[in-house]
């Protein structure tokens, strides 16, 4: 089963007598029961993290079910099909942030870990290195496991189960927990504090100047469950989708994790393995 966008137009010469085709929109109504007993095995995300999220939300719930998941990055092909299918399957952890299902992170203020470089125009950049200078961060307490892990005007909030965090509009990854592991029925919590004025500066500046942010100087934690609350509301992004509450930015997030929630068609990337082992030495 390929599950796109509704506007998408695969374009692709497959078999539809072993491939069905289907929108996000209607997989979200869909029964993964009748899809087990359908005969369907595996379902193929394409088109963006909209439909990654859709699939995960619909498999996290039916654990028990022997479907799996791939993920297909690129133009979906034949050839490019039967690549993904070949990748070995492997059971790993899902989010679940205020009730949406994802594989990736929440980051909280992504902005923070933006290297300006990577944002657009240099009037772009200039508005937000003025925003980061006059706006300060709403005060946001983060509790791990009912434990109170961080509380003040924090920079950001990186909830994670991958080492490497994306964020919209940058092309590579930021690594945040690089010791993260998503087949160990733990989320890492990483906070990055306001720290001193000379701290904030050196940050605008490496933002300003499009160097990445020192994010090995925020505090680390895990645990299976983390309650983040803030103040005023603030933007946050959920594997690169903007996160939205009813008046704007969200002001509560509840996090979960879900231990061995997908069966995922996991590729070997011996380049983002070396680039995680470099970040934790």
């Amino acid at each position: 089963m390929l599950v796109t966008a509704p506007e998408s137009d695969t374009g692709a010469d497959l078999d539809l007598r072993t491939v069905r085709i289907i929108t996000a929109d209607e997989f979200v109504e869909t029964d993964p029961e009748q899809l087990h007993r359908a005969g369907i095995t595996t379902v193929v995300a394409a088109d963006g993290e909209l439909v990654i999220q859709a699939c995960a939300q619909v498999l996290a719930n039916a654990p028990h079910l022997a479907l799996k998941l791939a993920i297909a990055d690129g133009e979906v092909t034949r050839a490019g099909l039967g690549s993904v299918l070949d990748q070995p399957v492997q059971l790993v952890d899902a989010i679940e942030v205020n009730g949406r299902v994802c594989l990736g992170a929440l980051v909280i203020d992504p902005e923070v870990l933006m290297p300006r470089g990577a944002g657009g125009a240099g009037a772009s950049r200039v508005l937000a290195v003025l925003r980061r200078l006059w706006a300060r961060p709403s005060w946001t307490t983060v509790h791990v496991d009912g434990v109170q892990r961080g509380a003040g005007r924090l920079q950001t909030v990186v909830v994670t189960n991958t080492a490497s965090v994306r964020l919209h509009g940058v092309d590579t990854p930021v690594i945040a927990a690089p010791h993260a592991d998503e087949t160990d029925g733990q989320l890492d919590v990483v906070v990055l504090p306001s720290g001193s004025l000379v701290e904030q500066l050196h940050s605008i500046w490496r933002s300003a100047t499009a160097q990445p942010q020192q994010i090995d100087l925020a505090e680390a934690h895990r645990g299976a469950w983390v309650h983040i609350r803030c103040v005023r509301g603030r933007p946050a992004e959920l594997d690169t989708i903007a996160l939205v509450g009813g008046s704007g930015d969200l002001r509560v997030f509840d996090i979960h994790v879900l231990p061995a929630a997908i069966r995922l068609h996991r590729p070997v990337d011996p380049v983002a393995d070396s680039a995680v082992a470099e970040a934790s030495n």
